[in-house]
This record gives C-alpha cells, structure tokens and sequence, in this order.
C-alpha cells in the first residue's frame, strides 16, 4: 500500500486575508488554499509547515490522516468558551492535550501510532476532500456552547490503547453523554474508537440535556440587559463582524439558570470496568448477529426448499424429456451448458429419491456418463456436486 497523507486546515470565524494566503502560498505551493481552508495531501514526502503554529497564527481546525493509521484533530477555541481547567481532567500524554495561547485554547486530539485502522474516507480519492472536516466543525461549534463529550472520549481513546491504568476512574461525566451526536460518531470512527468501547460509555453516562433558551427566553434575557451592554454587542455585530456574538449572550443566560445537577450519586467507573462493559457488549453484539445469520440461513433453505418442490413437481410430468434434455446439453461442450446439464441431473436425482428410484436413476446417470466419458470438464463438474455413484465410468484423472 502507497503512502498517504491528508492536511486540512479551516478558517472558521474569520477569513484568510490576501496576506495570510500568500504566506500559506510560500510554505506549499501545490496546497488548494482559499480564504478560508487549506488542503494538501501527499503520497511522498510532508507537509513544510509547522500545523501548530499555522493552528496559532490563522485557523480554527486541523485534521490530519495517514493510511498508516495516525490521527490529529486540533480545535482552537476562544478562552472565554472553554476554561483550560475544563480540559485538565481529560488530558492523556499523546492522545488529549491543550494549549493557551493569547485569548486561545487549543485542544488536540492524537491517535497514537499503532495498528491501523480502517480508512475513514475509504479510498484515496482527493474527490471531496473539502467535506472532511465537516464534522469536526461541528463538533468545535459544540465544544464552544459547552459540550464537553469530545473531551471524554478522547480520554476514552487512551483507555483503548492501554495508556489509561485499569484502576483509574473515568473523568466526569459530560452532560449528555448518553447521547451519540453525529459529530461525536464521526469523531469515534475517525479515530478508531472501538463501537462497543464507546457505547458502553454512553451506556452509563449522564443523559442531563445542556441547558438551551428558546428564542423567547432569550429576548427577554437580551432585553433587561443594560443598554450600555446592548450598545457593545451591537457594534461587536455591526462594527466588528464578531461571529460570536450570539454565542456570549447564551452563555451569559445560561450562568443566570441553574444547571441541572449531573449524577453526583453515580460511583465513576474505571478504565478497567469500561473495558469489561465492552468485552460484554462485544459477546452480546456477536450472540445476536450469530442469531440472525442462523435465522437468515434458516429461511433461505426454507426457500430452496420450497422451490425446489416446486421444479420436481413440474420435472415429474417430463422425466424422459428431461433426460434427453441433459444429453443435449452435454453434446453442446458448452461449460454453461454443463451447468445446466447438472443442474438438471440433481433435480432428476432428487425426483428418483423422493419417489423410491434411486437405483433406475443410477443406471440411467451411468449410462449417460460412459457416453460422454471424454468430457473431463463435464465430468468435473459432476464429481464437484456428488454425481460419482460407483460402478459407472472412472473418474477424470
């Protein structure tokens, strides 16, 4: 398998100037860069650039993937959405970490080196590669109202590749847990994590929604604000064209509501109780899916059965025409013939036993075979599908 690489980078709040895009230029000058992403990918050699230092100076995401298996996320998020003390919980030498830089908190997601693990993207196909950080931007948009859930499972990722003690209890427990957004499934798969791994997580995790104002709610909020705050978010709006606007005044209503309590009753569990839950999920997973292909076995011989009473039911009325029929198609030297030739024989076959005259059709096959002895491909065929009664005429060497 061929090397291969991925680079994308985004501008999420706030778009590349002229002279950002011509820096970006001088460090690859085959990228796909705009004023809001850069894309690269390679199948020999690596990327020029620092990713932290373009993630510090320009973007807001980073995504990196290798066909061998290693795996980044980096998400630079404003320090007033998320508190580096939020993050410390989760860190994991080489699997979560975070950095403060300026009015930034960066937080990276790595996939240690190891095994690889299935394509995320499928094959190495840069169609539509700009999609690809699609989720990830989502998840960032998430992260930034509050939600923490990709924190937990990057430290869940440690506990799959064993950098996690088994005696070591979970971190808290993110409000929602129990619920698996598409951007955390498209965080799960991306990286690796083990399905049942993960749905043992959110088997026992906090299920308290994060706390949301309907629009009414927030009108209200916004209009007892006082108006010298109203005058700020205004010319941040107008003047600043500030993308978090909207984001602030949610937060501060959310400070002004209580929280709903997560389960501060519920024991954490350890990395080895996770890593139990999963081994159960896994045997239980595979029980059902034995189960239903048994089941589905079940009824497809039910259905060769059933048509295969119907064609004896119609061979039975024309026994001597069919027998002339496989003699036909033998003389044709025909292989699709052959095939339909023995075909033909085992429903005969099936006829003669059902109605007691199986001996009858072993005196008729062995005639039929000394005629056409030479055929070695018919007479393969023959023996592949148990047509070799003995006494009638040797085997194909």
């Amino acid at each position: 398998m061929s090397e291969y690489q991925y680079y994308e980078f985004q501008a999420i709040d706030r778009p590349l100037d002229e002279a950002a895009q011509g820096a970006l230029r001088q460090i690859s000058t085959r990228a796909r860069i705009t004023a809001r992403s850069l894309v690269n990918t390679y199948q020999w050699g690596d990327f020029k650039g620092d990713p932290r230092r373009l993630i510090e100076d320009w973007f807001d995401l980073f995504v990196y993937w290798a066909n061998w298996g290693s795996r980044t996320l980096m998400l630079r998020v404003p320090r007033r959405f998320l508190d580096p003390a939020e993050v410390e919980p989760y860190r994991l030498e080489d699997v979560v970490d975070l950095r403060a830089v300026g009015d930034y908190v960066i937080v990276e997601f790595h996939r240690p080196l190891g095994d690889s693990v299935d394509d995320f993207y499928g094959d190495e196909d840069e169609e539509g590669e700009e999609s690809i950080s699609a989720p990830f931007a989502a998840l960032r948009a998430d992260l930034m109202r509050g939600d923490r859930r990709c924190l937990y499972f990057g430290w869940l990722l440690g506990v799959q590749e064993g950098l996690v003690d088994e005696d070591e209890p979970e971190p808290p427990l993110a409000s929602g847990l129990a619920r698996a957004s598409g951007p955390l499934v498209a965080f799960r798969d991306f990286f690796g994590l083990d399905r049942d791994l993960f749905d043992a997580a959110i088997g026992g995790g906090a299920d308290e929604p994060v706390p949301d104002p309907s629009p009414d709610e927030l009108g209200a909020f916004v209009a007892q604000l006082p108006d010298a705050e109203k005058t700020s978010l205004l010319r941040r709006v107008v003047l600043e064209n500030d993308p978090h606007v909207a984001l602030d005044v949610r937060h501060r209503w959310s400070a002004t509501v209580r929280t709903p309590e997560l389960a501060a009753a519920r024991k954490p569990r350890t990395a080895g109780e996770l890593l139990a839950a999963a081994e159960v999920r896994a045997q239980e997973r595979e029980r059902l899916a034995a189960e239903r292909a048994a089941a589905e076995q079940a009824r497809h011989a039910e259905q060769e059965r059933k048509a295969r009473e119907q064609r004896l039911a119609r061979l039975a009325g024309r026994v001597e025409e069919a027998w002339r029929e496989v003699d036909a198609l033998a003389e044709t030297k025909k292989p699709a013939e052959y095939d339909k030739a023995v075909g033909l024989l085992k429903d005969l076959e099936a006829l003669a036993d059902r109605d007691g005259k199986i001996e009858e059709f072993r005196r008729r096959f062995g005639r039929l075979r000394d005629r056409h002895e030479r055929k070695t491909a018919l007479l393969k065929r023959l023996i592949a599908v148990g047509l070799n009664y003995p006494g009638t005429a040797a085997s194909p060497g």
